[in-house]
């Protein structure tokens, strides 16, 4: 304990602040509680309470929060448990990876305390939100847990238990690394049931009531010992992570002002497994019921049953148990239950605190003692009426969107316990109905790219900065049967749309690099806490023979026969008859070129997938981006001369560097904003944009054509792939007098650039 006082100083704790809030903090006052639990309730860390008084660097008012600080047990005996059991290792893995993602689906549902910060050197120590600071309880845990508490609980763990079974199906290689057996030869958990086992034989077999049963027992024991110690290598269908350790002093509840339990959290993740949940009933049932509420198992079970399988159908799994497989599992891990019933009902149903250690248990035998005292005691969340559903499809005009349908819906709805209508307005992006196109968007994998985006990345970046919005709200998402992504309509939240063909003028380009260089810093600093999360965004938009490749090849030839005989272009047409195949290539690799700094990108940053919303006078105050289905992880210039080749008028090609400048000087301040160690030199990037370049010139051949026809009849990506004739939308695209000034304005600006020219041989 004494190099944790020593770590939990005034300066530690505005470094952890600093990290959370990502901003600067500086603390008034740090008031540390220290054993604010009594001996006998906790055997497996130390608890501290910390009240930390703070401000804003910016002068702000003074805020309050309270922590709870977990540590490993002062008893050395105790705290020797816990690294036999690997306790801190497993709760820093679920804190850290695993309940994020699971809390992902469903934004309603709190699961755990935040976790502020955690650490497993020096010592292990995570830093929780105190649950009671925002209203949590504990209950008496000798009282148990009445019916209302139980139907509660295992409501909660249906939504963990259906949650880990939805992120098991997306990654299969996360869950079954919790492998780990509370019981194990030669464990302590093994030797406290051996003891408690004994005792009860010994304090019970002359009692008629029970001693039918005890005769059994007698026989039994080592079978029952071997059953535990293999239970997590048990077979079964369906599996899910367990808590492991949900028993009454891990669940904490919040009521109601007429004091009924409105929400459930738990804390104390340090045994979970992958396995039937038919443990964690076991586990909770047998270590937290009330004796009156074991007369009405049936019913908790049945409740857990019919929440369970609603929420495995809300999370569109594969994985469904019937209910004959899962009352055969019950019964087939019934062991898990009596064990739970003689390591951990001891430990919870005795009122003597003296002594009270795990040391004691198990090396004193006297009358007076521990163990023979021990043996002998034994968010939102409201329910929703819908009340009126309307869906306006399909709208997106032709030649406005090639790659999704979208479809809007307005849901009028209350909540049970009172109060008036509420509407929400939502957008549903799904694959394009016609063919082509969404064969186009599945060899892209563009809505493989854009869940991962809405439900892990995004979530991610926005928790640096909470006044940040960079994306609609994703409400719900699924990959099967069919890719769908259901997103807050921003429309209804004051966020417009330009039109594609007049381009953005410069106050908006000003908006959008702003916004931007928020992202990229973001997912900078992002990708410094973790090396792992954005590397495995590498797609090339560009590659050998895909659709993009093709449509580019398509027009840059369609460019030169139509352009060649101009005297303004003909010197930059000459050199683009001898560049095609090179600038192909360089695309095609453009995402495996080296460069010192990389960021993820947006990757599709172009008019239509930019929304913007104004003040009262009409001047943009703040932008919104949508369609994450090409981001990849490279230099920030993808993104810039995708959007400047895209998305801005004719008046703007002369202010590029005020744009380009713009950007850098955000860039750098919001990297510094979020102490980055990654800040590239003005000459690095500007280097960077030169040898990115081509990806320019590619955007204005494969997405401006597409962006600067008004022709909407016959408009898909298959009609310019196929129809060569001088009436079809290819010619159309390419030809037409918008798009053909825009090239006129761009072969300069690229052959300046140098991408028109020869390498020297």
């Amino acid at each position: 304990m004494a190099l944790i006082k020593k770590l939990l100083n005034k300066g530690f704790f505005e470094s952890v602040l600093n990290r959370y809030y990502n901003q600067d903090v500086e603390i008034t006052n740090v008031h540390i509680t220290n054993g604010v639990v009594a001996a006998g309730e906790n055997f497996c860390s130390t608890l501290s309470r910390i009240k930390i008084d703070y401000s804003f660097g910016d002068g702000g008012r003074q805020h309050t929060l309270w922590m709870v600080c977990k540590s490993l047990p002062e008893d050395e005996y105790q705290a020797g448990f816990v690294k036999e059991m690997k306790m801190f290792e497993c709760e820093l893995e679920i804190y850290g990876n695993i309940i994020p993602p699971l809390s992902k689906l469903d934004y309603r549902e709190k699961m755990s305390p935040i976790v502020y910060w955690c650490c497993s050197e020096p010592l292990p120590m995570i830093l929780l939100e105190d649950l009671s600071a925002v209203n949590y309880k504990m209950t008496e845990r000798r009282r148990g847990l009445d019916l209302e508490h139980c139907l509660l609980v295992v409501e909660k763990l249906a939504y963990f238990h259906a949650a880990s079974v939805a992120l098991h199906e997306k990654d299969p290689n996360v869950l079954p690394k919790f492998s780990k057996s509370m019981f194990r030869k030669s464990s302590i958990t093994a030797k406290i049931i051996s003891i408690n086992y004994d005792e009860i034989v010994k304090q019970l077999q002359n009692r008629p009531d029970v001693k039918k049963h005890i005769q059994k027992m007698k026989l039994a024991k080592d079978r029952i010992l071997t059953e535990l110690c293999n239970v997590h290598k048990i077979n079964c269908d369906f599996k899910v992570l367990n808590h492991g350790d949900c028993w009454i002093n891990n669940i904490m509840f919040r009521y109601n002002n007429r004091g009924v339990v409105s929400d459930v959290a738990f804390v104390d993740y340090t045994i979970s497994c992958f396995s039937s949940p038919c443990l964690d009933l076991h586990y909770f049932l047998t270590a937290s019921a009330n004796l009156e509420t074991r007369s009405k198992y049936s019913t908790i079970i049945d409740h857990y049953f019919e929440n369970l399988t609603r929420l495995l159908r809300k999370f569109h799994t594969k994985s469904m148990p019937t209910r004959e497989q899962f009352d055969a599992d019950f019964r087939i891990f019934s062991s898990y239950g009596f064990g739970t019933a003689l390591l951990v009902l001891p430990f919870s149903k005795a009122n003597h605190a003296e002594g009270a250690s795990m040391e004691a248990f198990l090396e004193d035998e006297s009358a007076t003692g521990y163990r023979y005292h021990s043996v002998l005691n034994q968010y939102y969340k409201q329910n929703v009426a819908i009340n009126n559903v309307h869906i306006t499809n399909d709208v997106s005009p032709a030649g406005e969107s090639f790659c999704s349908t979208l479809s809007r819906i307005k849901v009028d709805y209350s909540f049970d316990d009172g109060g008036g209508q509420r509407t929400l307005w939502m957008v549903c992006k799904s694959c394009p109905e016609d063919e082509y196109q969404a064969g186009f968007v599945r060899e892209m994998k563009m809505f493989d790219c854009e869940l991962e985006m809405y439900g892990n990345i995004i979530p991610l970046l926005s928790r640096l900065d909470y006044r940040e919005k960079m994306s609609p709200i994703a409400y719900w998402f699924c990959s099967a049967p069919l890719p769908m992504v259901l997103l807050e309509d921003l429309s209804a939240v004051n966020y417009k749309l330009t039109e594609r063909r007049r381009g953005l003028d410069l106050e908006h380009c000003l908006s959008v690099v702003e916004k931007l260089a928020y992202f990229h810093s973001a997912s900078v600093a992002l990708h410094e806490k973790d090396p792992n999360v954005l590397p495995q965004f590498t797609r090339s938009l560009f590659e050998e023979s895909n659709t993009p490749t093709k449509i580019f090849s398509i027009t840059y030839d369609e460019i030169v026969k139509h352009l060649q005989n101009r005297p303004d272009v003909k010197k930059h047409i000459q050199k683009m008859k001898l560049a095609k195949d090179r600038i192909l290539t360089e695309l095609c690799n453009v995402h495996k070129r080296d460069c010192d700094f990389k960021v993820l990108n947006h990757g599709d940053c172009w008019i239509n997938n930019i929304m913007f919303r104004y003040n009262n006078r009409g001047v943009v105050s703040d932008v919104a981006f949508v369609d994450y289905a090409l981001s990849c992880f490279s230099s920030p210039c993808i993104d810039l001369h995708y959007f400047l080749t895209s998305s801005v008028n004719l008046e703007i090609p002369p202010k590029y560097s005020t744009i380009i400048d713009h950007y850098f000087d955000n860039l750098t301040r919001l990297l510094r904003k979020f102490r980055t160690k990654s800040m590239p030199t003005r000459e690095q990037f500007d280097a960077d944009f030169r040898t990115f370049s081509s990806y320019g010139f590619g955007t204005a051949l494969l997405v401006l054509p597409f962006i600067k026809s008004n022709q909407t009849e016959g408009a898909t990506i298959e009609a310019f792939l196929e129809d060569e004739s001088p009436t079809g939308y290819r010619y159309h695209a390419i030809n037409n007098e918008q798009y053909v000034k825009e090239i006129l304005h761009f072969l300069p600006f690229y052959d300046s650039l140098g991408i028109f020219d020869q390498p020297a041989k």
